[in-house]
């Protein structure tokens, strides 16, 4: 992870992979260490820390976005980029603190990507999980997930998604119109 940074700069996006085959761009993010505990602060090197219940210490841990072409014809799946980013809420306090900010908001690079894979590969699709939805990410082909806690518009009047029966329903989500289906997973512990 100590070159993490010069790896990211990497541009595999310009890289020949899948020629014209229609391509599925997957984006999520992972630390470097994944402890499941609360977080902590943020360093002086803006990185998280992270409370380790099982080294009952703190270790710092670097967040980072990953984004993957799934080639539709093949089925192989290519990694095309892969970025350290800072949460909004560590910018926002790095920003009124006056502080440089380094790293940019997953938000920011999302928008930035996506823009730039649909210039250079044949995507029909784009999938996400709930922590990239904003009114900027929620474009034609995208396929994400929203909390059960959302609020979505349906005939004037604003429900939480939680309150949806199984099935298929055209909302509108932060202003924009979605269609919203609903699958109900039983919960087994």
């Amino acid at each position: 992870m100590r070159k993490l940074e010069e790896v990211a700069k990497v541009d595999l996006i310009e890289v020949e992979l899948v020629g014209e085959h229609k391509v599925q761009l997957s984006i999520d993010d992972t630390l470097n260490e994944k402890y499941y505990a609360k977080a902590a602060w943020v360093s002086a090197h803006m990185t998280q820390f992270f409370y380790s219940r099982k080294d009952k210490t703190y270790i710092p841990a670097h967040q980072i976005l990953v984004a993957t072409i799934r080639d539709l014809e093949t089925n192989e799946v290519y990694l095309i980029h892969l970025e350290i980013y800072l949460p909004q809420k560590v910018v926002n306090i790095l920003k009124q603190e006056g502080k440089p900010v380094q790293f940019r908001t997953k938000i920011e690079i999302t928008i930035e990507l996506i823009e730039k894979v649909r210039r250079r590969f044949n995507v029909s699709s784009i999938a996400f999980d709930s922590w990239y939805v904003n009114r900027r990410t929620l474009l034609p082909g995208v396929v994400s997930e929203l909390k059960a806690s959302a609020r979505v518009t349906e005939g004037g009047r604003s429900v939480p998604v939680a309150e949806f029966p199984e099935g298929e329903f055209s909302v509108t989500y932060l202003n924009v119109p979605i269609k919203l289906i609903v699958v109900v997973y039983p919960v087994s512990w």
